[in-house]
């Protein structure tokens, strides 16, 4: 090995190590043990993955033991993937209704026998809605875009370019024969305030919920951050941890903010692992 490769061996393995330790201790804080952490932690796209779907933020009182998720908002199965890469949940409901990712979700999720997909709106009644297709299949919504939001986007993936008749399933009718949900992740373009308010019997079963928040109006009658979280706290989960925002350059658009029942905070140590 020639005196140059060896000293840029020198300079990288302290980063590597360094990169490596702070993946174990991620592992750990979620609840694995330190050799389960230690044997995690060897690949840096497991990892990122994880903290790309936020699953990092949830306390170990949740992803310890994980019962019944639910990804509503599925699109291509990315969350769903992380989930089932990283932990072993009992089962996950996948939710998707946007016609161009359903097909794409089923055939990435059908190696998992135990994920459920689940071809519906997740919506505040159960029925029949026009879904505003967007150019960009991700920001498809139940609600009309806002054209405000136009400038703030990568340029004609807000455009409307179809709408499509989709069947609408409310939380409760979704999880009904479900007796835990442990993280329900709710990504659904500005449908969150129907679905939680109109919700009951299913919110009172999950633990945990990590939700996309506006930070500025994205669809015609969304709710933002400030109403979201107070109906949150109305239905008894406390802020537990927010992600990092997100912009392109201009306003603050939205972040992922994770909801925990209050009975599950209050029982979190102070000192434990932030």
């Amino acid at each position: 090995m020639s005196l140059s490769l060896k000293a840029l061996v020198k300079g990288l393995l302290p980063n590597a190590v360094c990169e490596y330790s702070v993946r174990r201790h991620a592992y750990m804080r979620v609840g694995f043990d330190s050799a389960e952490a230690s044997r995690k932690a060897f690949s840096s796209s497991r990892y990122q993955a994880m903290c790309s779907a936020h699953l990092h933020m949830l306390p170990r009182e949740v992803t310890s033991a994980l019962s019944t998720c639910v990804d509503a908002g599925a699109h291509r199965g990315s969350w769903t993937q992380a989930l089932l890469d990283v932990f072993h949940p009992g089962r996950v409901i996948a939710v998707e209704c946007e016609p161009r990712l359903v097909e794409q979700l089923r055939a990435t999720l059908a190696p998992f026998p135990n994920v459920r997909i689940v071809n519906s709106a997740l919506a505040g009644n159960n029925g029949t809605a026009s879904f505003y297709q967007l150019r960009h299949p991700a920001g498809s919504s139940l609600l009309k875009p806002n054209a405000q939001i136009i400038r703030e986007v990568e340029a004609h993936s807000w455009d409307v370019i179809g709408e499509a008749n989709v069947t609408k399933i409310t939380y409760d009718e979704l999880v009904k024969d479900e007796p835990e949900i442990s993280v329900l992740k709710l990504d659904i373009q500005g449908a969150e305030r129907d679905v939680l308010a109109n919700s009951e019997d299913g919110l009172r079963k999950t633990k945990s919920i990590i939700m996309e928040v506006n930070f500025m109006e994205h669809y015609e009658a969304d709710a933002g951050f400030p109403e979201l979280h107070e109906l949150m706290k109305r239905k008894q989960f406390g802020l537990y941890r927010i992600s990092s925002a997100y912009d392109r350059g201009g306003r603050t658009l939205y972040a992922d903010a994770i909801y925990v029942r209050e009975e599950i905070l209050s029982t979190i140590p102070l000192h434990s692992w932030s």
